[in-house]
């Protein structure tokens, strides 16, 4: 693991499947998340608006998930690092 000032960073084997998959799922979750807040912006009905909502919370705790499991992190970590609540973090 490498430290860049208080960030903790898990390099990513080139070697292991595992860590590969799990870097493009990470990747894919993150580039999905602005196309989703503009879908947000744009919804024009209620129902729309929930369900795009639903999938942003969703996205968030699949990346949350990703980026917490490799370091051994609860959410209540994320929620730290962030400078936020524990509550502002969905479980």
């Amino acid at each position: 693991m490498y430290a860049l000032g208080a960030l903790l960073m898990r390099p990513i084997s080139r070697n292991d499947p595992a860590d590969i998959t799990k870097h493009g799922r990470t990747a894919s979750l993150v580039q999905a998340t602005p196309d989703l807040h503009k879908a947000l912006q744009e919804a024009n009905t209620p129902s729309k608006h929930e369900v795009i909502g639903r999938q942003i919370g969703a996205t968030d705790h699949q990346a949350d998930t990703l980026v917490c499991d490799p370091y051994g992190l609860a959410r209540a970590d994320l929620a730290v690092g962030r400078g936020t609540t524990e509550a502002a973090v969905r479980p």
